[in-house]
């Protein structure tokens, strides 16, 4: 009987109990940072992180040796100092750009009709891009020098340099790689030392 009373009380504590609450989530998906400024100092709303970003400055965050630049979007959606075609790709890195290219004709799919387009893919030496005939979709993995993008940053400029074009704090100049991140894409900056040896950007424009 002793046992039964106990099995009760147990149960009847069990049921009222409140249910826990699910905090646990496979999502990696990165978040915005909400910062606010007073004068000349940010202030970051830490509830946006489960840790530390590092120091916020107005222009970007310390992550490690990386610095990601704030409010910079709009330059991986139209990155390039030249227009985005082939023949243009083809004139400025010369007879060593293979360029290989599919049309798709004008169609029809689950969204309604759509134009043709055609998707382009180039190759030259370890250089690597692709781009379609409509704006709004380019990939770029660029080591050389004659590919120029926004604002004159190009592979082989100084540290110094990029961070004077970027507009960025003269303290950022310890940073091995610089980030700029977008809902649709990414762009970074890498160096070598004191020289940016490569640039890569990829983005997908969303509906």
């Amino acid at each position: 009987m002793k046992k039964i009373l106990c099995a009760i009380i147990i149960g009847t504590a069990c049921a009222c109990a409140p249910a826990q609450k699910e905090t646990a989530s496979n999502d990696t998906t990165a978040v915005e940072l909400d910062t606010t400024f007073a004068g000349d100092e940010a202030v970051e709303d830490t509830e946006m992180y489960d840790a530390d970003p590092g120091e916020v400055k107005a222009d970007g965050r310390w992550n490690g040796d990386e610095y990601e630049i704030f409010n910079t979007e709009d330059y991986i959606v139209h990155p390039f100092n030249f227009s985005l075609d082939s023949a243009t790709v083809q004139e400025l890195l010369g007879e060593e750009a293979v360029i290989t290219s599919r049309t798709t004709p004008a169609g029809e799919d689950d969204m309604g009709t759509y134009q043709g387009y055609t998707f382009y893919e180039v190759k030259a030496g370890e250089t690597e891009m692709s781009f379609y005939s409509y704006s709004g979709k380019h990939y770029a993995d660029v080591y050389t020098p004659k590919l120029v993008f926004s604002d004159g940053v190009v592979v082989g400029m100084t540290k110094a340099k990029f961070i004077e074009t970027m507009g960025l704090a003269e303290d950022t100049s310890e940073a091995k790689k610089f980030t700029i991140n977008d809902d649709y894409g990414q762009m970074m900056f890498i160096f070598d030392g004191d020289r940016l040896a490569n640039i890569y950007v990829s983005y997908e424009e969303g509906d």
